[in-house]
């Protein structure tokens, strides 16, 4: 399961948090590597933020102490991801099947993941993959800003 998110985030990292609205979860804070004045590029494979990709730069502005998520500037990802693998489904040959997409996959908890994908046919071709093999998926397809 490929990733590119930091394990042990660095000094360079920081936190920016992405309020949620209308969820069981109010925000998720991700980590982001500043770029440049108030923009961040995402560092991690969001759980919960549907709308945020890992390496897309965003805007964060400070908010009660903490840097906030105010709107992707640019859009890396094409794709978000979120399902729960059937009991009988072996997550290391499943991946190991839709390593070629280049997907960024990470376990939120037990079989429920969260993946990332950066081009359109590649979102479709892990989806096949993952259809048979989940108790329930969603997909969100990310447009360019």
């Amino acid at each position: 399961m490929a990733t590119d998110a930091p394990d042990h985030p660095g000094p360079e990292l920081t936190h920016v948090r992405v309020p949620l609205h209308g969820a069981a979860v109010q925000a998720e804070c991700l980590w982001a590597e500043p770029v440049g004045g108030d923009h961040y590029r995402i560092a991690n494979v969001p759980f919960f933020t549907e709308d945020v990709a890992l390496h897309d730069v965003v805007l964060a502005l400070p908010a009660e102490g903490e840097l906030e998520f105010v709107e992707v500037r640019e859009r890396r990802a094409r794709a978000w991801f979120a399902f729960e693998l059937l009991e009988q489904a072996d997550p290391e040959v499943l991946f190991a099947d839709v390593r070629g997409t280049g997907a960024a996959i990470e376990c939120l908890a037990a079989r429920e993941y969260t993946a990332n994908v950066f081009h359109p046919q590649d979102a479709d071709r892990l989806e096949a993959a993952l259809r048979p093999a989940c108790d329930w998926l969603e997909r969100h397809d990310l447009h360019p800003v």
